[in-house]
């Protein structure tokens, strides 16, 4: 401080994290700055503050800034400016810029000047945390105020210009014109605080022109041209007074009904823009950022917590600037009243809570009020959003309503995103033993090699099986081998450390990731498993298979080998149990090769992992998967991943040049130990461009008989000791690869099909909330559409994609807003200009679904016509999908046979002479003939009205 009390001159990234002035100050000074100087005007401001990279969170409301800052970013404004009394302007135009529009919204609910006078000193919070603000007095038409400084920061006169702006702005609001504010004391002379008196006009701007409109309505009259006598003068000027008055009370209700539906239709739009945000995302992270995002965007100056509720409790699961003690203090209070989640509430001074009291007593973000809006979702509490004022006393009556409104919006988004997470969290667990499922077992050990890599961190993988599990399960019972499964569960969950990772892989095999675990380290926990094992039930033994990451291999797939083998090595072959052994132990010899191989029956491992075995088993250099495609053959996978006898992924060979075709038609043997002796070989571009000397190679043939190709492996030198036993090796190999391949494809369609019907009931129950009709309607039209496309004879996957399609076609308008939505009327222009925007945001919004991303372009598509002059997009003929063209007939016959606002629904007739009329521009002919036939084999009439109808708008 110099020695007037004014702050010295800080730098612009001063040190500390100082809580004094909020965005909203800096965010009105560059605002006005370039509304009066252009943008250059604002890069200079910038520059001469050395801000120039902090720009974005000068704009941000929600940020928070040092007192100094803000008096460097008013003086140098009035500098860029020319203007001494910047600060005193930037004050004054805060109702004309675009900046805090719900506060703006907030304070003319109070409906006059006089109101928001009296709330003023409550909202003083959201502006600055170093200055206290107190009405000392106030009347219909004056208002007295005293600004006090509170933590030691002083006064400066741009602050003082600031406030006087800030207070001649409030009845502009009303369309009234500005107050008179007078700085009758001020601390920079002296005075102990700042004081400004502030007198504003009552109903000024409904009496400003009711003289005009006396005047002329006298010469109307031909009172003009006549001179009256004096008691006619006075009656004339009292008339002119009650018309004057009437005219202006009049004039006056009707712009406050003005204003009034002005702000109920920004907030209505505020609300729905905030919906449209919230649904596009179903991350739960997304999400709970997003609804804390979005509330500090409709409540302006505050600070927000989310307390969601868990399996262990109430947690708060994302927060704006709350300090990580002061969330602790709210998770226990919260936690302690159960209560709170039944209705909103609020705390105007957290001091006198004894549980939150240490919130207003934070040295870096003191907080003095509370709001609380729960979060119920059919009759689910889910939580609690909680708004923070930094202030007591600090929540406006249009804030809090508009905070329980958006609450209820964050309850659909946060229950929908609480569905897509159970969903995943069912696809990567087990449901028998809750232990992580094989899938995941594959990701996360990927992820810990990466990680061990990058840390030089060693991790060790255990394979375990139950020997004598199935035994035990015939004699006592599925029950009981359930029961025995889940307490083994139990053992392998309890047996290592909290970061070690448990995994049911197959029915009775398990797996341990032991990250930054050596082998003595594993052998200790398996010893640990296999004696609490044993004690569960003494019939049942357990033998693991241990292998460690990088002492012997470094990549998954060799690892997983090693540990397998390990497994099989340790495997009992009498009554006695051997623990385990380690991968580093001597491996099976060629004669138990065959019987290592029937192990993997379980199709536990990836693809890569069979070549690996076929390729180590047989003492090949590679091994390959090769597909067999319109005569040729293309090689897809291969190990080692690189070597001199590697062909890179994708070669393609003609089936002369290679081996794999001939073996599958038969002119080739499945096994030919030289191929530079064999006559069948020499010339082929393996033997002479790869330098191949031996091959050996079986088919892949797929359950419904098809040939996909060959496992094969080559090497550069010839194998003379291959015989008919490597061949049936390599077949039962090709065969398990087959079946693994196919069970993937199976397991994997199933989890598809699971995201998708997680995000398609998501989405249905957004669109549920706003309007069920549209649910409805919806339903029609999927109904139709299927057997549209059934009758076009498309294939049944296409038939799918156009159910789909169907289901989410009007999904788009969960983002158009209610006063379009459920217009009873006709719509004007710029209302059609909004509802054609729900194709586009459907598709946002389809594309964000996990399974359904490939489905965004059809939804897009659906109101494009065949001649090109549809929306959005203008798309024409075959360019739209076939799945659009389909659900276009289909939404447009139905609408035409439903009741409308402005019309009676329209008869089947009319409507299918409509679509035959229109085959060729609207619609795609095919489908409109295959419509019509479908129309006339069914009851489509009795079936369509055998539900509520209302008007849709499409």
């Amino acid at each position: 401080m110099d020695s007037r009390g004014q702050p010295q001159q800080t730098s612009a990234l001063a040190t500390g994290r100082a809580h004094h002035a909020s965005g909203l100050t800096s965010r009105l000074i560059l605002a006005y700055v370039e509304r009066r100087g252009g943008r250059s005007a604002v890069d200079a401001v910038l520059e001469l503050c050395d801000l120039a990279h902090r720009e974005a969170e000068l704009r941000d409301e929600t940020c928070w800034f040092e007192f100094g800052l803000k008096i460097q970013l008013f003086e140098a404004a009035a500098t860029v400016l020319g203007d001494r009394d910047a600060a005193l302007h930037i004050g004054a135009a805060a109702i004309d810029l675009n900046v805090a529009s719900g506060l703006k919204l907030a304070l003319r609910a109070f409906g006059s000047p006089r109101l928001v006078y009296a709330n003023v000193a409550r909202t003083t919070g959201r502006f600055t945390s170093t200055h206290r603000l107190d009405l000392e007095e106030a009347s219909g038409t004056h208002a007295r105020f005293r600004y006090e400084d509170v933590a030691g920061v002083g006064y400066h006169r741009t602050d003082c210009q600031y406030n006087v702006g800030l207070f001649s702005c409030v009845p502009t609001l009303f369309g009234s014109l500005p107050a008179q504010v007078q700085h009758s004391s001020c601390a920079l002379h002296g005075a102990e605080a700042c004081v400004y008196d502030v007198r504003w006009a009552r109903d000024r701007a409904g009496t400003e022109r009711t003289p005009g409109l006396w005047a002329g309505s006298a010469a109307n009259l031909g009172l003009g041209a006549v001179v009256p006598s004096a008691p006619l003068r006075d009656a004339v000027r009292a008339g002119a007074a009650f018309v004057r008055r009437g005219l202006g009370a009049r004039r006056q209700r009707r712009h406050s009904l003005e204003l009034e539906v002005r702000d109920q239709n920004e907030a209505a739009e505020q609300l729905s823009a905030s919906l449209r945000d919230l649904v596009s995302d179903l991350r739960l992270d997304d999400v709970l950022k997003k609804i804390i995002d979005n509330a500090q965007a409709a409540v302006v100056g505050k600070e927000f917590a989310l307390l969601v509720r868990t399996e262990d409790g109430l947690h708060c699961r994302q927060s704006s600037r709350v300090p990580p003690e002061s969330l602790a203090a709210l998770e226990r209070w919260a936690a302690a009243k159960p209560e709170l989640f039944d209705a909103p509430m609020s705390c105007a001074d957290l001091a006198v809570e004894p549980a939150l009291a240490r919130l207003p007593a934070d040295p870096e973000v003191p907080l003095g009020g509370l709001h609380l809006a729960p979060l119920i979702f059919r009759h689910e509490r889910l939580g609690a959003l909680v708004a923070l004022a930094h202030g007591a006393d600090a929540f406006l009556p249009r804030e809090t309503d508009m905070l329980e409104a958006y609450a209820d919006q964050a309850a659909i988004a946060l229950a929908n995103a609480h569905l897509v997470e159970r969903l995943e969290k069912l696809a990567s667990q087990d449901p028998l033993t809750g232990l992580l499922n094989h899938r995941e077992f594959h990701e996360r050990l990927e992820r810990e090699i990466d990680r061990g890599k990058r840390y030089g961190q060693r991790l060790s993988v255990a394979l375990c099986d139950l020997d004598g599990f199935k035994r035990i399960n015939d004699l006592n019972g599925h029950a009981y081998g359930d029961r025995l499964l889940r307490e083994v569960a139990g053992v392998l969950s309890a047996a290592g450390r909290s970061s070690d990772l448990a995994f049911r892989t197959g029915g009775d095999e398990f797996a341990l990731l032991l990250p930054g675990a050596g082998a003595g380290e594993a052998l200790l926990i398996a010893d640990r498993v296999k004696a609490g094992v044993e004690a569960l039930d003494g019939d049942v033994g357990v033998t693991f298979g241990l292998a460690e990451c990088p002492e012997d291999a470094a990549g998954k797939d060799e690892l997983l080998l090693r540990a397998d083998m390990a497994l099989y090595a340790a495997k009992p072959t009498s009554p006695g149990h051997r623990l385990g052994a380690l991968a580093r132990s001597p491996g099976l010899e060629p004669s138990a090769a065959l019987t290592h191989m029937s192990a993997l029956d379980d199709l536990n491992d990836t693809p890569q992992r069979f070549l690996a075995a076929a390729r180590k088993y047989l003492s090949m250099d590679a091994a390959y998967v090769v597909e067999l495609c319109d005569g040729e053959e293309v090689f897809r996978r291969h190990e080692p991943p690189s070597g001199p006898t590697v062909l890179p992924e994708g070669t393609r060979l003609g089936v002369e040049d290679g081996y794999c075709g001939r073996t599958v038609d038969g002119s080739l043997p499945q096994l030919i130990p030289d191929t530079r002796q064999d006559a069948r070989t020499t010339d082929s571009h393996l033997t002479r461009e790869a330098d191949v000397g031996s091959y050996i190679g079986v088919p892949l043939r797929l359950s419904n008989g098809r040939i996909y190709g060959s496992l094969c492996c080559l090497s550069r030198a010839a194998a003379p000791w291959l015989g008919q036993r490597d061949v049936d090796l390599m077949q039962m190999l090709a065969d398990l690869l087959v079946r693994h391949l196919e069970d993937r494809e199976v397991e994997a369609q199933r989890r598809r099909l699971q995201v998708e019907e997680a995000g398609l009931e998501a989405l249905l129950a957004a669109v549920g909330e706003r309007d069920r009709y549209t649910a409805e309607h919806t339903k029609a039209v999927v109904e139709l559409a299927t057997m549209v496309a059934r009758k076009l004879g498309l294939a049944d996957l296409a038939v799918e994609e156009v159910s789909k399609v169907a289901l989410l076609h009007d999904i788009g308008k969960v983002g158009i807003p209610d006063s379009i939505l459920q217009n009873e009327g006709r719509l004007d222009g710029r209302d059609w200009e909004i509802m054609h925007t729900h194709p586009q945001i459907g598709a946002r919004m389809t594309a964000c679904i996990p399974g359904l991303a490939y489905l965004a372009p059809a939804v897009r598509a659906e109101h494009e016509r065949w001649d090109g002059r549809g929306y959005p997009d203008g798309l024409a003929g075959k360019d739209i999908p076939v799945a659009s063209r389909i659900v276009t007939v289909c939404d447009a016959y139905h609408t035409m046979t439903s009741d409308r606002p402005y019309r009676a629904a329209k008869s089947t007739e009319w409507a299918r002479e409509e679509l035959l009329a229109q085959a060729g521009s609207q619609f795609d002919p095919a489908v409109v003939e295959q419509m019509i036939n479908l129309l006339r084999s069914a009851d489509w009439e009795e079936r369509l009205r055998s539900t509520d109808q209302r008007p849709i708008r499409t």
